[in-house]
């Protein structure tokens, strides 16, 4: 966060922000491009498989225009 224009000139001590972290990763993307992960992040503490569930995949759908734009160009 040290190199992020928000921190840069900060000198205390980074603080500790509480959250989940949700990594995805797929096997394969279209044209054989290789996939790297994707990192999410919920403010929402202790989540439940379900809510995790729940969290990629309304980012998978908010995004699948964008990935299927990507896909066809």
């Amino acid at each position: 966060m040290t190199t992020r224009s928000a921190w840069i000139d900060y000198t205390g001590e980074l603080p500790l922000i509480e959250g989940t972290l949700i990594r995805l990763e797929v096997d394969r993307l279209p044209a054989g491009h290789d996939p790297l992960p994707v990192w999410l992040w919920s403010s929402a503490t202790g989540l439940p498989g379900e809510d995790v569930d729940l969290r990629w995949q309304a980012f998978s759908i908010a995004h699948q225009p964008f990935w299927n734009h990507r896909a066809h160009a």
